[in-house]
C-alpha cells in the first residue's frame, strides 16, 4: 500500500500512543509521536468512555485525512501465537496443511477467530520440516476495538498485533544481531520478541511496569503516581 502519510495507534492500559509517518523519498520516516492519557487513575483499567475520549482527542488534535493510512496494533496478550513445523509440500498444498494445523493448534473454532501464519523463509534441507508460526485473534476482540474507532469516526485501514509490529520494526529499521530478544514493557504486561535469524517467537508475560511501580511504592512508602 503506497501512501504519503500513515498513522500507528496503540491503545494501552495507561494511555493511547500514536505515531505519524510521512513519505520522504522512497521511505516513510517518523515525523511525530504523542501520548494521550486517559481520564482516570493510572492503576485503573480504561473503560470504553476513556478510550473513546482519547480517540476523540487524537482526531481533534491531529485531524487525520481520509487519504492517510491508519493502523491499529492489538495488545500482545489478545493474540494467540504458536510456532509450528510443517512437512515440505508443494506451494499449492501448503495452505491446506496450515489450515489443518491451525484447526488443531488454535484453542478456538476457526470461525471465531481471524488467523494467519508466518512461514520462515530460509534454505531447507530435503525432508526437513518447514518452520512457521500461527497467529489468531478472536473476532469479538477485534470488533470491540473497532467499535471505539467507529464512535470516534476514525476509519482503520490495517490491524496488526503489537509484537508483530515490533518484530517488523526491529527487522527492517534496526541493526540487530542474528539472535536477540526485544522487550516491550507496558503497564500490565510485557511482550518478548525472540529473534533467531529468520525465525522469531512471541511470549507474553504478566509482570510489567505497574508491578515495578507497586514494588517501589511498597519499599519507599510513596504514592503510586510519584
Amino acid at each position: 500500500m503506497i501512501t504519503d502519510v500513515a498513522w500507528g495507534i496503540d491503545i494501552g492500559r495507561s494511555s493511547l500512543k500514536c505515531v505519524k509517518l510521512q513519505r520522504v523519498g522512497d521511505r516513510l520516516e517518523l515525523v511525530h509521536a504523542a501520548v494521550i492519557g486517559y481520564m482516570h487513575g493510572t492503576e485503573d483499567v480504561p473503560g470504553e468512555a476513556e478510550i473513546r475520549q482519547a480517540l476523540a482527542a487524537f482526531r481533534a488534535e491531529f485531524k487525520p485525512k481520509a487519504s492517510d493510512v491508519i493502523c491499529f496494533a492489538l495488545p500482545g496478550y489478545t493474540t494467540f501465537s504458536r510456532p509450528i513445523r510443517l512437512p515440505q509440500v508443494e506451494s499449492r498444498k501448503l495452505e491446506d496443511v496450515v489450515k489443518y494445523e491451525a484447526a488443531n493448534q488454535i484453542p478456538f473454532p476457526l470461525t471465531e477467530v481471524q488467523w494467519d501464519y508466518f512461514k520462515v523463509e530460509r534454505q531447507y534441507e530435503p525432508g526437513e520440516e518447514v518452520e512457521a508460526a500461527l497467529f489468531a485473534v478472536k473476532h469479538e476482540v477485534i470488533n470491540e476495538y473497532l467499535r471505539h474507532f467507529d464512535v470516534a469516526k476514525i476509519e482503520i485501514d490495517l490491524i496488526t498485533s503489537a509484537p508483530l509490529a515490533l518484530f517488523n520494526f526491529t527487522r527492517f529499521e534496526m541493526d540487530v544481531p542474528e539472535q536477540a530478544i526485544v522487550v516491550d514493557i507496558g503497564a500490565d504486561h510485557t511482550d518478548l520478541v525472540i529473534i533467531d535469524g529468520p525465525s522469531f517467537y512471541v511470549r507474553n508475560l504478566p509482570t510489567a511496569g505497574n508491578d515495578i511501580t507497586k514494588a517501589l511504592q511498597e519499599e519507599f512508602g510513596i504514592d503510586f503516581l510519584q
